[in-house]
């Protein structure tokens, strides 16, 4: 009898939740389209598809997408879509591109349904445990969304195509994160949770001082980081902590495109060096091609070629790179594209070179 009531309860409960959320307003009044306040009152109030609109994920997302993947490589893509702390594979959104598949497109970007219900469920919780006299106790607190209640957030800087935030801060003693991203239409994403590994952004000695909106003056934050996305693809990381003196730099990093790029062609160079040079080892003679060493097709793709930044996820990408005939000789593996230096090569002992 007893189980039977709490089920009915639940039920209850349950179509109280869907009927509120079915009920509330795509545009709440006073709140403008894809702003923060509409992306977070979507969330307080369990609308889904709402959130979705509010974080730029309606029926434009597939023409965005494209045109997003045209003009950047994968990880500064994933920041202009505001994916870049979401689950996600690039090779499934890759797919639903080339596909049209709208529903596709948001699972692989980590916006399916239920990615957007854990976000929801996530940015509402309320209900913390204690443990005292050697019992566990439940209490509500403050659910993770209050971290930004009444704050004016730092919006896109002037010269960003994209930025993704992370905030870290305090609300009635409780570890609370909103991580949220903007993008020329305006946001992009809003996730918020319980912080349970940071409590704090140690700062290293003489660490560079920053300015910072007025609202991440307000007591409560004590971290925040930021990923500045580029027109040219250009990504810059800033990690920020706060102590007596004000907000400081604790990390900070910045990569151009072509560097990432460069990064990755080289780093397949190494892979095919470390696998030919095992091959040899083991079967006593130099492979006779690229066939022959535990590759993927992946690994051979140069993304650094003109146009190939999306290359490898083809479904039958072309192989850049080639084994030299000799293994002792000047060079060991390469790549077959022709650049204003030359062509990217690696020797036998891990040195990078050009070769003609």
């Amino acid at each position: 009898m007893y189980r039977n009531k709490l089920i009915a309860r639940g039920l209850a409960s349950a179509a109280l939740v869907l009927c509120f959320a079915a009920c509330s307003s795509q545009h709440p009044e006073g709140l403008a389209p894809r702003s923060p306040a509409a992306a977070a009152h979507a969330m307080r109030t369990g609308n889904g598809d709402a959130y979705l609109l509010h974080t730029g994920k309606d029926a434009s997302l597939l023409e965005h997408a494209r045109e997003m993947a045209g003009r950047y490589d994968p990880p500064a893509w994933l920041i202009a879509m505001g994916a870049g702390w979401r689950e996600h594979s690039v090779s499934d959104a890759h797919k639903a591109m080339h596909a049209g598949d709208h529903a596709a497109l948001l699972r692989a970007i980590g916006f399916g349904p239920q990615h957007v219900s854990g976000d929801i469920l996530a940015a509402g919780y309320s209900i913390y445990s204690k443990r005292a006299g050697g019992m566990n106790y439940h209490e509500t607190g403050p659910v993770p969304l209050d971290l930004i209640k009444g704050v004016d957030l730092p919006g896109l800087p002037e010269n960003c195509a994209a930025v993704e935030v992370t905030l870290w801060g305090h609300v009635d003693g409780r570890n609370l994160r909103v991580r949220y991203g903007l993008g020329s239409g305006g946001v992009t994403n809003l996730q918020a949770g319980v912080e349970l590994a940071r409590d704090s952004v140690t700062l290293p000695p003489a660490a560079p001082r920053e300015v910072v909106s007025d609202a991440l003056m307000d007591a409560r934050f004590y971290g925040a980081e930021f990923r500045l996305l580029y027109a040219d693809g250009t990504i810059e990381r800033k990690l920020l902590g706060r102590d007596e003196d004000g907000w400081g730099v604790a990390e900070h990093s910045r990569q151009t495109m072509t560097a990432r790029l460069e990064e990755t062609r080289d780093a397949r160079l190494e892979v095919i060096r470390r696998r030919a040079a095992d091959y040899r080892r083991t079967f006593g003679r130099w492979p006779r091609g690229m066939s022959e060493l535990s590759v993927t097709p992946r690994e051979l793709v140069d993304p650094s070629a003109k146009g190939q930044a999306w290359a490898e996820f083809a479904a039958a990408p072309t192989a850049d790179f080639v084994l030299a005939d000799d293994p002792d000789g000047p060079w060991l593996a390469a790549a077959t594209v022709t650049t204003p230096n030359g062509r990217r090569a690696i020797t036998s002992t891990g040195e990078y070179i050009w070769i003609e």
